[in-house]
Protein backbone atom coordinates (compact mmCIF):
# COMPACT_ATOMS: atom_id res chain seq x y z
CA UNK A 1 0.00 0.00 0.00
CA UNK A 2 2.83 2.37 0.87
CA UNK A 3 4.62 1.54 -2.37
CA UNK A 4 1.45 2.20 -4.38
CA UNK A 5 0.97 5.54 -2.65
CA UNK A 6 4.64 6.38 -3.28
CA UNK A 7 4.37 5.77 -7.03
CA UNK A 8 1.02 7.53 -7.34
CA UNK A 9 2.50 10.52 -5.54
CA UNK A 10 5.51 10.62 -7.85
CA UNK A 11 3.24 10.46 -10.89
CA UNK A 12 1.35 13.46 -9.46
CA UNK A 13 4.66 15.27 -8.96
CA UNK A 14 5.67 14.65 -12.58
CA UNK A 15 2.28 15.94 -13.77
CA UNK A 16 2.81 19.01 -11.61
CA UNK A 17 6.25 19.66 -13.03
CA UNK A 18 5.02 19.40 -16.62
CA UNK A 19 2.19 21.80 -15.77
CA UNK A 20 4.75 24.06 -14.09
CA UNK A 21 6.83 24.23 -17.26
CA UNK A 22 3.76 25.08 -19.36
CA UNK A 23 2.68 27.72 -16.86
CA UNK A 24 6.15 29.24 -16.76
CA UNK A 25 6.26 29.61 -20.54
CA UNK A 26 2.92 31.39 -20.52
CA UNK A 27 3.96 33.65 -17.65
CA UNK A 28 0.83 32.77 -15.73
CA UNK A 29 2.21 31.94 -12.29
CA UNK A 30 4.26 34.21 -10.11
CA UNK A 31 6.52 34.05 -7.06
CA UNK A 32 4.74 33.89 -3.76
CA UNK A 33 5.61 32.93 -0.23
CA UNK A 34 9.12 32.06 0.97
CA UNK A 35 9.89 28.37 0.39
CA UNK A 36 6.35 27.26 -0.43
CA UNK A 37 6.78 26.82 -4.13
CA UNK A 38 4.10 24.69 -5.72
CA UNK A 39 0.56 23.90 -4.66
CA UNK A 40 -1.04 21.03 -6.53
CA UNK A 41 -4.68 19.94 -6.24
CA UNK A 42 -5.68 16.29 -6.37
CA UNK A 43 -9.31 15.45 -7.05
CA UNK A 44 -9.10 12.08 -5.28
CA UNK A 45 -6.77 12.49 -2.27
CA UNK A 46 -7.19 15.43 0.11
CA UNK A 47 -5.13 14.64 3.17
CA UNK A 48 -1.68 13.34 2.18
CA UNK A 49 1.27 15.68 1.93
CA UNK A 50 4.39 14.70 0.06
CA UNK A 51 7.59 16.66 -0.27
CA UNK A 52 10.25 16.02 -2.89
CA UNK A 53 13.40 17.85 -3.95
CA UNK A 54 14.56 17.80 -7.53
CA UNK A 55 17.57 19.48 -9.28
CA UNK A 56 15.74 22.39 -10.88
CA UNK A 57 12.81 23.13 -8.58
CA UNK A 58 11.95 22.59 -4.97
CA UNK A 59 8.35 21.40 -4.87
CA UNK A 60 5.89 21.06 -2.02
CA UNK A 61 2.61 19.40 -3.00
CA UNK A 62 -0.53 19.79 -0.96
CA UNK A 63 -3.37 17.37 -1.66
CA UNK A 64 -6.07 19.68 -0.36
CA UNK A 65 -9.39 21.01 -1.64
CA UNK A 66 -9.20 24.23 -3.61
CA UNK A 67 -11.08 26.07 -0.85
CA UNK A 68 -8.59 24.91 1.79
CA UNK A 69 -5.67 26.18 -0.27
CA UNK A 70 -7.46 29.50 -0.73
CA UNK A 71 -8.05 29.81 3.00
CA UNK A 72 -4.49 28.98 3.92
CA UNK A 73 -2.62 30.94 1.27
CA UNK A 74 -5.07 33.58 0.09
CA UNK A 75 -4.94 32.90 -3.64
CA UNK A 76 -5.51 30.08 -6.07
CA UNK A 77 -5.40 30.52 -9.83
CA UNK A 78 -8.89 30.47 -11.31
CA UNK A 79 -10.42 27.22 -12.52
CA UNK A 80 -10.93 29.06 -15.79
CA UNK A 81 -7.20 29.62 -16.25
CA UNK A 82 -5.17 28.17 -19.09
CA UNK A 83 -3.68 25.34 -17.01
CA UNK A 84 -6.73 23.58 -15.51
CA UNK A 85 -4.85 20.72 -13.78
CA UNK A 86 -2.42 22.97 -11.93
CA UNK A 87 -3.24 25.71 -9.47
CA UNK A 88 -0.80 27.75 -7.45
CA UNK A 89 2.59 29.33 -7.57
CA UNK A 90 6.14 28.37 -8.36
CA UNK A 91 9.52 29.66 -7.35
CA UNK A 92 12.71 29.18 -9.31
CA UNK A 93 15.85 29.68 -7.19
CA UNK A 94 17.92 32.80 -7.96
CA UNK A 95 15.05 34.30 -9.96
CA UNK A 96 14.69 38.05 -9.51
CA UNK A 97 11.69 39.07 -7.42
CA UNK A 98 9.90 42.36 -8.09
CA UNK A 99 7.15 43.82 -5.93
CA UNK A 100 3.99 45.22 -7.52
CA UNK A 101 0.92 46.92 -6.10
CA UNK A 102 -2.12 44.85 -7.00
CA UNK A 103 -2.32 41.43 -8.61
CA UNK A 104 -1.15 39.69 -11.74
CA UNK A 105 -3.03 41.10 -14.72
CA UNK A 106 -2.85 44.63 -13.32
CA UNK A 107 -1.05 47.58 -14.91
CA UNK A 108 1.75 47.22 -12.36
CA UNK A 109 2.18 43.61 -13.46
CA UNK A 110 2.23 44.67 -17.11
CA UNK A 111 4.89 47.32 -16.48
CA UNK A 112 7.02 44.86 -14.48
CA UNK A 113 7.02 42.45 -17.40
CA UNK A 114 7.90 45.26 -19.80
CA UNK A 115 10.82 46.39 -17.64
CA UNK A 116 12.20 43.03 -16.53
CA UNK A 117 10.93 40.59 -19.16
CA UNK A 118 8.21 37.98 -19.07
CA UNK A 119 10.22 35.67 -16.80
CA UNK A 120 10.16 38.15 -13.91
CA UNK A 121 8.70 36.87 -10.65
CA UNK A 122 6.19 39.35 -9.26
CA UNK A 123 5.20 39.54 -5.60
CA UNK A 124 1.71 40.95 -5.10
CA UNK A 125 1.16 43.70 -2.50
CA UNK A 126 -2.25 44.91 -1.39
CA UNK A 127 -1.26 48.57 -1.08
CA UNK A 128 1.56 51.00 -1.81
CA UNK A 129 2.47 50.99 1.88
CA UNK A 130 2.75 47.19 1.81
CA UNK A 131 4.87 47.49 -1.34
CA UNK A 132 7.27 49.87 0.41
CA UNK A 133 7.40 47.66 3.49
CA UNK A 134 8.23 44.61 1.40
CA UNK A 135 11.08 46.39 -0.33
CA UNK A 136 12.48 47.60 2.99
CA UNK A 137 12.37 44.09 4.46
CA UNK A 138 13.97 42.54 1.37
CA UNK A 139 10.93 40.42 0.49
CA UNK A 140 11.80 41.26 -3.12
CA UNK A 141 14.77 42.79 -4.91
CA UNK A 142 13.10 45.78 -6.58
CA UNK A 143 9.65 47.33 -6.88
CA UNK A 144 7.49 49.01 -9.50
CA UNK A 145 5.37 51.92 -8.25
CA UNK A 146 2.92 54.24 -10.01
CA UNK A 147 3.80 57.86 -9.29
CA UNK A 148 1.43 59.99 -11.38
CA UNK A 149 -1.30 59.92 -14.00
CA UNK A 150 -1.70 62.34 -16.91
CA UNK A 151 -5.35 62.95 -15.97
CA UNK A 152 -5.56 62.47 -12.20
CA UNK A 153 -2.17 64.00 -11.40
CA UNK A 154 0.41 62.93 -8.83
CA UNK A 155 -0.08 60.08 -6.36
CA UNK A 156 1.11 62.25 -3.50
CA UNK A 157 1.64 59.66 -0.72
CA UNK A 158 4.04 57.71 -2.93
CA UNK A 159 6.51 60.59 -3.02
CA UNK A 160 6.83 60.41 0.74
CA UNK A 161 7.11 56.62 0.65
CA UNK A 162 10.08 56.90 -1.71
CA UNK A 163 11.83 59.56 0.38
CA UNK A 164 11.05 58.31 3.89
CA UNK A 165 12.17 54.75 3.11
CA UNK A 166 15.36 55.85 1.35
CA UNK A 167 14.47 54.30 -2.00
CA UNK A 168 16.40 55.01 -5.19
CA UNK A 169 14.61 55.63 -8.49
CA UNK A 170 16.40 53.56 -11.14
CA UNK A 171 14.22 54.32 -14.15
CA UNK A 172 10.77 55.42 -15.27
CA UNK A 173 8.14 53.98 -17.60
CA UNK A 174 5.08 55.59 -19.18
CA UNK A 175 2.16 53.23 -19.80
CA UNK A 176 -0.81 54.14 -21.98
CA UNK A 177 -3.86 53.12 -19.96
CA UNK A 178 -6.54 50.95 -21.55
CA UNK A 179 -9.68 50.22 -19.53
CA UNK A 180 -11.72 47.21 -20.66
CA UNK A 181 -15.02 45.83 -19.41
CA UNK A 182 -14.90 42.07 -18.77
CA UNK A 183 -17.11 39.37 -17.30
CA UNK A 184 -17.64 35.60 -17.33
CA UNK A 185 -17.85 33.89 -20.67
CA UNK A 186 -21.47 33.58 -21.73
CA UNK A 187 -22.36 36.92 -20.16
CA UNK A 188 -23.36 39.92 -22.27
CA UNK A 189 -23.59 43.59 -21.43
CA UNK A 190 -27.34 43.11 -20.90
CA UNK A 191 -26.62 40.71 -18.02
CA UNK A 192 -24.38 43.10 -16.08
CA UNK A 193 -25.91 44.73 -13.01
CA UNK A 194 -22.76 45.74 -11.14
CA UNK A 195 -19.27 46.85 -12.18
CA UNK A 196 -16.40 46.82 -9.69
CA UNK A 197 -12.96 48.36 -10.10
CA UNK A 198 -10.41 50.75 -8.66
CA UNK A 199 -11.92 54.21 -7.95
CA UNK A 200 -9.62 55.84 -10.51
CA UNK A 201 -10.70 53.41 -13.23
CA UNK A 202 -14.37 54.03 -12.43
CA UNK A 203 -13.81 57.79 -12.58
CA UNK A 204 -11.99 57.60 -15.91
CA UNK A 205 -14.78 55.48 -17.43
CA UNK A 206 -17.76 57.32 -15.91
CA UNK A 207 -19.04 58.66 -19.25
CA UNK A 208 -19.40 55.14 -20.66
CA UNK A 209 -21.86 54.18 -17.90
CA UNK A 210 -23.98 57.36 -17.91
CA UNK A 211 -26.78 55.81 -19.99
CA UNK A 212 -26.60 52.33 -18.44
CA UNK A 213 -28.50 50.98 -15.43
CA UNK A 214 -25.37 49.59 -13.82
CA UNK A 215 -24.18 50.11 -10.24
CA UNK A 216 -20.53 51.15 -9.92
CA UNK A 217 -18.69 49.77 -6.88
CA UNK A 218 -15.19 50.76 -5.75
CA UNK A 219 -12.57 48.06 -5.15
CA UNK A 220 -8.89 47.96 -4.16
CA UNK A 221 -7.57 46.94 -7.56
CA UNK A 222 -8.60 46.36 -11.17
CA UNK A 223 -7.26 42.88 -11.89
CA UNK A 224 -8.17 41.50 -8.45
CA UNK A 225 -11.85 42.00 -9.29
CA UNK A 226 -11.37 40.11 -12.55
CA UNK A 227 -9.74 37.26 -10.64
CA UNK A 228 -12.55 37.17 -8.07
CA UNK A 229 -15.19 37.07 -10.78
CA UNK A 230 -13.48 34.03 -12.29
CA UNK A 231 -12.72 32.30 -8.97
CA UNK A 232 -16.22 32.75 -7.54
CA UNK A 233 -18.02 32.49 -10.89
CA UNK A 234 -19.86 35.76 -10.26
CA UNK A 235 -22.67 36.30 -12.75
CA UNK A 236 -24.03 39.78 -13.41
CA UNK A 237 -20.75 41.35 -12.25
CA UNK A 238 -18.12 42.90 -14.51
CA UNK A 239 -14.64 44.30 -13.93
CA UNK A 240 -12.73 47.18 -15.49
CA UNK A 241 -9.20 45.94 -16.04
CA UNK A 242 -6.38 45.53 -18.59
CA UNK A 243 -6.76 43.06 -21.44
CA UNK A 244 -4.13 40.84 -19.80
CA UNK A 245 -6.47 40.19 -16.86
CA UNK A 246 -9.14 38.77 -19.16
CA UNK A 247 -6.59 36.48 -20.76
CA UNK A 248 -5.13 35.28 -17.46
CA UNK A 249 -8.45 34.59 -15.75
CA UNK A 250 -10.45 33.33 -18.71
CA UNK A 251 -12.94 36.21 -18.92
CA UNK A 252 -14.77 37.66 -21.90
CA UNK A 253 -14.18 41.29 -22.87
CA UNK A 254 -17.52 43.03 -23.32
CA UNK A 255 -16.11 46.39 -24.41
CA UNK A 256 -12.59 47.62 -25.23
CA UNK A 257 -11.10 51.01 -24.30
CA UNK A 258 -14.07 52.43 -22.41
CA UNK A 259 -12.07 55.29 -20.85
CA UNK A 260 -13.43 58.77 -21.54
CA UNK A 261 -10.09 60.18 -22.71
CA UNK A 262 -7.80 58.13 -24.92
CA UNK A 263 -4.71 60.20 -24.06
CA UNK A 264 -4.42 58.65 -20.62
CA UNK A 265 -1.03 57.52 -19.35
CA UNK A 266 0.48 56.61 -16.00
CA UNK A 267 4.09 57.11 -15.03
CA UNK A 268 5.75 54.28 -13.10
CA UNK A 269 9.13 54.24 -11.41
CA UNK A 270 11.45 51.33 -10.73
CA UNK A 271 12.72 51.35 -7.15
CA UNK A 272 15.54 49.79 -5.18
CA UNK A 273 16.85 50.25 -1.66
CA UNK A 274 19.55 52.94 -1.65
CA UNK A 275 21.85 50.61 0.27
CA UNK A 276 21.88 48.14 -2.63
CA UNK A 277 24.49 48.46 -5.36
CA UNK A 278 23.07 49.73 -8.66
CA UNK A 279 24.09 47.79 -11.74
CA UNK A 280 26.10 49.57 -14.43
CA UNK A 281 24.11 50.85 -17.40
CA UNK A 282 24.96 52.19 -20.82
CA UNK A 283 21.85 54.36 -20.93
CA UNK A 284 22.29 58.10 -20.98
CA UNK A 285 21.45 59.83 -17.70
CA UNK A 286 19.50 63.03 -18.41
CA UNK A 287 16.78 63.24 -15.78
CA UNK A 288 16.72 63.52 -11.99
CA UNK A 289 14.12 63.42 -9.23
CA UNK A 290 14.89 65.66 -6.26
CA UNK A 291 13.49 66.62 -2.87
CA UNK A 292 14.41 69.81 -1.05
CA UNK A 293 13.19 71.99 1.78
CA UNK A 294 13.60 75.77 1.82
CA UNK A 295 13.70 78.18 4.71
CA UNK A 296 10.88 80.55 5.65
CA UNK A 297 12.43 83.49 3.83
CA UNK A 298 11.10 85.64 1.02
CA UNK A 299 12.24 84.42 -2.36
CA UNK A 300 13.92 81.24 -1.05
CA UNK A 301 12.10 78.98 -3.53
CA UNK A 302 12.65 81.43 -6.39
CA UNK A 303 16.37 81.53 -5.63
CA UNK A 304 16.66 77.75 -5.89
CA UNK A 305 14.68 77.68 -9.13
CA UNK A 306 16.95 80.38 -10.54
CA UNK A 307 20.00 78.23 -9.75
CA UNK A 308 18.42 75.34 -11.67
CA UNK A 309 17.78 77.63 -14.61
CA UNK A 310 21.29 79.12 -14.54
CA UNK A 311 22.72 75.56 -14.64
CA UNK A 312 20.57 74.71 -17.67
CA UNK A 313 18.24 72.35 -15.82
CA UNK A 314 14.72 72.13 -17.25
CA UNK A 315 12.07 71.90 -14.54
CA UNK A 316 9.44 69.37 -15.75
CA UNK A 317 7.52 68.90 -12.51
CA UNK A 318 7.22 70.52 -9.08
CA UNK A 319 5.06 69.24 -6.25
CA UNK A 320 4.86 70.46 -2.66
CA UNK A 321 3.97 68.23 0.28
CA UNK A 322 3.58 69.23 3.93
CA UNK A 323 6.20 67.99 6.39
CA UNK A 324 4.00 66.29 8.98
CA UNK A 325 6.51 66.66 11.80
CA UNK A 326 6.80 70.42 11.18
CA UNK A 327 3.41 72.15 10.71
CA UNK A 328 3.22 74.72 7.90
CA UNK A 329 6.55 73.70 6.44
CA UNK A 330 6.69 72.06 3.02
CA UNK A 331 9.02 69.83 1.05
CA UNK A 332 9.30 70.22 -2.71
CA UNK A 333 9.58 67.23 -5.03
CA UNK A 334 10.83 68.18 -8.49
CA UNK A 335 11.88 66.49 -11.71
CA UNK A 336 14.50 68.09 -13.91
CA UNK A 337 16.01 67.18 -17.27
CA UNK A 338 19.43 68.21 -18.57
CA UNK A 339 21.80 67.69 -21.47
CA UNK A 340 25.02 67.19 -19.52
CA UNK A 341 25.50 65.40 -16.19
CA UNK A 342 28.12 68.01 -15.28
CA UNK A 343 25.40 70.70 -15.35
CA UNK A 344 23.32 68.69 -12.90
CA UNK A 345 26.30 68.08 -10.63
CA UNK A 346 27.05 71.82 -10.57
CA UNK A 347 23.45 72.62 -9.61
CA UNK A 348 23.41 69.87 -6.97
CA UNK A 349 26.49 71.26 -5.27
CA UNK A 350 24.85 74.69 -4.98
CA UNK A 351 21.45 73.37 -3.89
CA UNK A 352 22.99 71.18 -1.22
CA UNK A 353 24.32 74.36 0.40
CA UNK A 354 21.32 76.64 -0.21
CA UNK A 355 18.46 74.32 0.80
CA UNK A 356 17.66 73.34 4.38
CA UNK A 357 17.52 69.74 3.13
CA UNK A 358 18.43 68.36 -0.29
CA UNK A 359 18.12 64.75 -1.56
CA UNK A 360 18.63 63.18 -4.97
CA UNK A 361 15.96 60.48 -5.24
CA UNK A 362 17.23 59.16 -8.55
CA UNK A 363 19.25 59.75 -11.71
CA UNK A 364 17.98 57.99 -14.82
CA UNK A 365 17.00 58.29 -18.49
CA UNK A 366 14.09 60.50 -19.52
CA UNK A 367 11.56 58.19 -21.21
CA UNK A 368 8.77 60.65 -21.96
CA UNK A 369 10.05 61.93 -25.29
CA UNK A 370 10.74 58.40 -26.59
CA UNK A 371 7.47 56.78 -25.53
CA UNK A 372 4.26 57.04 -27.49
CA UNK A 373 1.37 57.86 -25.20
Amino acid sequence: MHALFFWLTNIAILKGLFALERAKKRGIFEIIYDDVLVFYKSFSVFSAIYEKYCPKYICLFYFLPREAIRGAFGFVVSKNSKVPIFRGFFFEPNRMKVGIQGTIGSNHHKVARELYGEAVACVECTSFSALAEGLVKGTFDEAVMAIENSIAGAILPNYNLIYSNGFQILSEYYLSISHNLMALKGQGLEHIKRVESHPMALLQCATYFEDKAITLVEADDTASVARRIADEHLEGVAAIAPVEAASLFGLKILAHDIQTLTSNATRFVRLRRSSDTQEATNERVNKASLRFVTGHKRGSLATILNVMSDCNLNLTKIQSLPIIETPWKYAFFVDVTFEEVSAFEKASSALNIMADSFTVLGLYTNQLKTTEL
